[in-house]
């Protein structure tokens, strides 16, 4: 209920109490509604709950959605509640080992990371943390048959298994949540350790080989947070290729990360 709800309300129950006297005053403050926002009944938390009980197409196309909205509400402690159910009920699917490779998994993820659009939830980032430090023996591939169209002049091609959600997929998704978490934000230590070790499993890239998308984005997040502590002890376990990248890329004059 709106202020200008409860005040509309109140005046209209101070002329009932006129008209009834001090005992139908008495019934009818007895049986007014009380306030949603005081059982903390947020909008959006009205719209999280609902959405966890719905089907998983639904949960597939508006979880990210719901997340941003928690991020963007006045964080009164029910929102704040309601982001750390929001992370409760995320958690399981995501820290299952072996995880298995779903497209459902994105919207999840999305959600971690607009859950820290504006606020900050420690839990949801360790969430994502984890998830770039998977390997392929604590992830489950599923397979599916897809039929490849032949084009004009070739020859019918038979269908091919082809993994639906790749480990390499996955990740990029989490570097993009990730991101996005910390948008106008200064780098944490927890995500800055997690460069270091993305980075150290990446080596030095070849150049026939393209970048995966989670180095393309982690990249200039590497960057901003080399900045921030140039002389920091943990850049010291990086492999010498991106040390140097580094420090050419921070010295006076220097491009844009790319």
């Amino acid at each position: 209920m709106t202020s200008l709800t409860a005040l509309s309300f109140q005046l209209r129950l101070g002329a009932l109490c006129v008209m009834l006297g001090a005992y139908g005053c008495e019934t009818a403050m007895a049986k007014s509604p009380a306030s949603n926002l005081s059982r903390g009944d947020d909008p959006a938390c009205q719209r999280l709950h609902e959405l966890i009980n719905a089907d998983e197409s639904r949960v597939g196309v508006e979880l990210p959605a719901a997340a941003l909205l928690l991020s963007r509400s006045f964080q009164s402690d029910a929102v704040r509640n309601c982001s750390d159910e929001l992370v409760r009920w995320i958690r399981p699917t995501l820290q299952a080992r072996p995880l298995a490779l779903a497209p459902s998994l994105e919207a999840r993820v999305a959600a971690l990371g607009a859950l820290n659009t504006r606020a900050w939830n420690e839990s949801a980032v360790q969430i994502l943390i984890e998830l770039m430090d998977l390997d392929a023996n604590q992830v489950l591939i599923h397979f599916e048959q897809r039929s490849i169209v032949p084009g004009p002049g070739s020859r019918e091609i038979p269908p091919m298994l082809v993994a639906s959600t790749s480990l390499e997929t996955l990740q990029g998704w989490t570097a993009d949540a990730l991101v996005r978490s910390h948008l106008g934000r200064q780098v944490d230590s927890a995500v800055a350790d997690l460069l270091v070790r993305h980075f150290t499993k990446v080596g030095e890239p070849s150049r026939r080989v393209q970048r995966d998308a989670a180095t393309t984005l982690l990249w200039p997040e590497l960057v901003r947070a080399f900045e921030v502590a140039p002389k920091d002890p943990r850049w010291n376990g990086l492999p010498p290729y991106w040390r140097e990248r580094l420090q050419t890329l921070t010295q006076p004059g220097a491009t844009s990360p790319q």
